[in-house]
């Protein structure tokens, strides 16, 4: 704004006259004009849309409420598929989620929708004590639901025998993203497919948000160059990563 008052000032003597003639004026018109700046550049993106070049592929990416959004919904669990709320699923976790809000925390009508969602997939008995001592590879995925919107719960983490704890490193996860596109290639039926932000949380990945998120991306463009798996894949980001992911410097990167 100096800038082009200073031009004006020199061309217009007129114009310099009037600006240093009214010096309170002149800078309530500049601390104006910053405001409206500052205003318009405040706003962060909360959700962005964009295509993948080459590709039919829609990527959509978005901070919100995961359970509230429309669609199939991935379901990251252990490769017990535990069912009991508390030791063995963190209520807080998506997983623990899931049964609460759509079995009413009932571990019994959860464990005979994905027990039967997993016959005839490979799995081995372990000396877990307890019911749940049946271990399946990591990325074996469970297809839960009658109706359109389907529940894809896919083995991402080891469980620690000791300790209960689940958690996850890179390679098992690439790998279980594998397992999972195929399943949701098959049964998606091209609807929107809503993924939380897999490895963090309780799975316990162990890195910084933004690589996670290029990781589920690049696997599922792989994946995608291969055979496609579906048309749009929708994102849902927690709140408490707010801070540290950028959806407009993504939209630019991936574009």
């Amino acid at each position: 704004m100096w800038v082009i008052v200073s031009i004006l000032s020199f061309i217009f003597p007129s114009f310099r006259s009037a600006v240093e003639g009214e010096p309170i004026l002149t800078a309530i018109a500049f601390l104006s004009a910053a405001f409206f700046v500052i205003i318009f550049r405040l706003p962060v993106a909360t959700k962005i849309v964009f295509r993948i070049p080459t590709t039919n592929l829609k990527i959509e990416i978005c901070f919100g409420d995961f359970f509230g959004e429309s669609g199939h919904k991935v379901i990251p669990v252990n490769e017990y598929f535990d069912s009991q709320l508390g030791d063995q699923v963190a209520p807080n976790s998506i997983h623990g989620q899931y049964i609460q809000q759509n079995f009413d925390s009932d571990a019994t009508r959860f464990e005979i929708q994905v027990d039967l969602a997993l016959q005839g997939e490979n799995s081995k008995i372990t000396a877990r004590p307890g019911p749940r001592n049946k271990s399946y590879p990591i990325g074996t995925t469970a297809v839960v639901g009658t109706g359109p919107h389907k529940a894809f719960l896919f083995a991402l983490t080891k469980t620690d025998m000791k300790t209960s704890k689940a958690s996850a490193d890179v390679p098992m996860m690439l790998d279980a993203l594998d397992g999972l596109w195929n399943a949701i290639r098959n049964h998606s039926n091209g609807l929107t497919v809503n993924i939380p932000l897999v490895g963090g949380g309780q799975s316990q990945v162990g890195i910084d948000p933004n690589h996670l998120f290029r990781l589920i991306l690049i696997s599922f463009l792989i994946e995608t160059r291969r055979s496609e798996v579906s048309r749009t894949v929708r994102i849902v980001l927690h709140n408490s990563v707010f801070d540290q992911i950028d959806l407009q410097a993504i939209k630019t990167d991936w574009k």
